[in-house]
């Protein structure tokens, strides 16, 4: 076991689009880029994705079965970490890809204000995944799935879903690796603070109005990315051409990621029952929310708090418990999910607010 031979580390893909197998291994040779943005998960997993074509319909004069072969593979990353500020910002970004609007200058604070994007293609990633021995490289990833929880009583958390369009397998102790470069060492001297409940403030009704009561808040930005095989492969492109023990292998990958429609939905807990909120789930009535969640200090004159600023412009209780059940014994508490819907006044359903040291890109 080496713990320094496990980490996550993601960078911003340098391609357009996204890297593909006919970028990364074609010809000529662009290869991967070092990961300069090391995540501390607390998990994160590698499906392969693969099909095979099997030929067990076939005739041979013999009760076995032939042997399947390679065909396609559609690979994913998830992973899950504590909420971190700087990894928050990073999948935030890639995930919503909408044009940057910023405001202030130094040495004060500066907010940088997007949305979802409206049209293809996405900000994409690299990912590199190191399980000791093992390299895991990805290239040309859509974020698929943002989740960001912020529970009462513990720091809040960061999970995330990326769709890749090429995955390439190394062993770090085998010649055959196809690692050229040195691994860098992951650096995490920048996480120190997260995301929690305790530094939130929530504005509810006309997003005025503070909320005194919150006692959890989960949210999660789906790219509703189109999973259609004819959608999304292409004859004759992103084939990667593996050569393994003399034998050589073709495995076919997405040509291209697309999204789709987008949802924005979450949870909202209340330490106690909400009747005026139980009304408007009833009536399916919606109201604007801002979420305001903060972390350390940014270090500016004057001075400020990173913070996100999430504004749902047209929430709208779908679900969830509601108050809870009349009981004799414990307290009652409420909780309902939501959906952001698109507010024809402004043309959006969503917005995020950054406030750092620097404008996003």
């Amino acid at each position: 076991m080496s713990f320094d031979k496990r980490w996550l580390g993601l960078i911003t893909d340098p391609r357009s689009g996204g890297s593909d197998a006919d970028w990364v291994a074609g010809s000529p040779v662009h290869g991967f880029t070092l990961p300069n943005e090391f995540v501390p998960v607390t998990t994160a997993d590698v499906n392969q994705g693969k099909s095979t074509t099997d030929r067990n319909n076939e005739v041979v004069g013999t009760r076995a079965n032939r042997a399947p072969k390679a065909f396609a593979a559609d690979p994913r990353l998830t992973f899950e970490s504590r909420a971190y500020p700087g990894h928050v910002k990073v999948l935030l970004r890639h995930a919503l890809s909408g044009a940057v609007t910023p405001t202030g200058t130094g040495p004060a604070s500066i907010t940088s204000l997007f949305r979802p994007t409206q049209t293809d293609p996405l900000k994409t990633l690299q990912a590199w995944v190191v399980r000791e021995s093992q390299l895991d490289r990805m290239s040309g990833a859509y974020v698929n799935t943002l989740t960001i929880n912020l529970a009462a009583a513990e720091e809040g958390t960061l999970s995330a879903e990326l769709w890749p369009l090429y995955h390439q397998i190394g062993d770090l102790l085998g010649s055959a690796s196809g690692v050229s470069a040195t691994l860098p060492t992951p650096s995490y001297t920048t996480d120190v603070d997260t995301l929690k409940l305790r530094d939130c403030v929530v504005y509810m009704n006309d997003g005025a109005t503070l909320a005194l009561d919150v006692s959890n808040f989960s949210l999660t930005f789906d790219n509703g990315l189109i999973d259609d095989f004819e959608s999304r492969y292409a004859a004759g492109k992103n084939v990667a051409v593996i050569i393994q023990s003399g034998t050589t292998y073709r495995m076919w990958y997405p040509t291209r990621n697309k999204i789709g429609p987008q949802t924005v939905s979450g949870t909202i807990g209340f330490s106690g029952v909400r009747p005026d909120q139980d009304l408007l789930a009833l009536l399916s009535a919606s109201q604007k929310i801002v979420v305001e969640a903060s972390a350390g200090p940014l270090g500016t004159t004057p001075p400020a708090k990173e913070m996100f600023r999430f504004t749902l412009q047209k929430s709208v209780w779908t679900g969830g418990d509601g108050p809870g059940p009349l009981v004799r014994e414990g307290d009652i508490r409420a909780s309902y999910d939501f959906n952001a819907y698109l507010d024809e006044a402004v043309g959006y359903d969503f917005t995020v607010e950054y406030v750092g040291t620097a404008a996003l890109t």
